[in-house]
């Protein structure tokens, strides 16, 4: 009896906040077709904090969709690429990585962090909880180097707003968490719409 009061108290005074994620229509809306030529996956740029699980998420995703035809550049030894890169990349840009990595395809991944007003634990007495949020993004463009063109582009933005009601404990995902989340949602997202075998 004592424990169905316990966890009734513990759930009134707490709240849940449940993640949104929305594609940002990006053109083109089609996919790719993955079963010809050379692909390179550039050096992932995303927070520190989940650096590692997306790297790891998707070469693994990459290297099953394309066996021995894909490459990482960080661990691609012979690539004559600049080291920094703005995005999107214009035509002579894409010659220049075309030349020095001799791959066909090239896919950026990008994550950030948009803002974060709380924690995925937050404690703030409800007198003083003035809402908030927690947003972050991440996109995906394949570049054909052939024909120097952009052939995939997608993002997604992960979204958790902080209700502002008198509970004093709120429960939400990490930013990290939303990121890896939205990653699976855009690799979905991508194998839905393309040639695969």
């Amino acid at each position: 009896m004592k424990k169905i009061i316990l966890f009734t108290i513990a759930f009134i005074f707490t709240s849940c906040s449940f993640t949104s994620y929305r594609f940002d229509d990006q053109k083109p809306r089609t996919g790719v077709n993955f079963t010809i030529g050379k692909w390179l996956l550039n050096t992932i740029e995303s927070p520190s904090g989940v650096q590692e699980k997306l790297v790891e998420k998707s070469t693994k995703d990459f290297e099953t969709i394309l066996g021995n035809r894909f490459s990482f550049r960080p661990l691609s030894s012979g690539l004559i690429l600049p080291p920094k890169m703005d995005f999107p990349l214009d035509k002579t840009m894409m010659n220049k990585i075309k030349l020095g990595s001799g791959c066909d395809y090239f896919i950026n991944i990008k994550a950030q962090e948009i803002r974060n007003d709380f924690g995925s634990i937050d404690l703030t007495p409800g007198r003083f909880n003035y809402g908030g949020q927690k947003s972050n993004q991440i996109s995906i463009e394949i570049y054909d180097l052939n024909t120097e063109t952009v052939i995939y582009s997608q993002r997604v933005i992960a979204s958790v707003g902080k209700p502002t009601d008198n509970r004093d404990v709120n429960f939400s995902k990490t930013s990290n968490s939303m990121l890896i989340r939205a990653y699976e949602k855009l690799v979905k997202d991508l194998k839905s719409k393309s040639v695969l075998k």
